[in-house]
């Protein structure tokens, strides 16, 4: 199996690195990520423009993520 591209996720302790990791690979290779519990926020943005560490940050809507997929792997109630 190819991979394409790589998400990786920048919230916590080690945004810093996982920058420098991603300016390194390059963008067409490597995307940080990071969670955005906004309510109505697209799953996915792209950015056009880098932030202050010089990467494209792309924000995931994960409550929108959340309520898409909530019904798919609801569990069935046990009688």
């Amino acid at each position: 199996m190819n991979v394409a591209q790589v998400c990786i996720d920048s919230g916590g302790h080690y945004t810093n690195e996982v920058y420098a990791f991603c300016r390194k690979q390059g963008s067409d290779w490597t995307i940080p990520v990071k969670g955005s519990s906004q309510t109505g926020k697209p799953i996915a943005t792209l950015p056009k423009n880098k932030n202050k560490k010089r990467v494209y940050l792309n924000l995931i809507g994960i409550d929108t993520a959340f309520e898409r997929n909530r019904g798919k792997h609801a569990l069935s109630p046990i009688m």
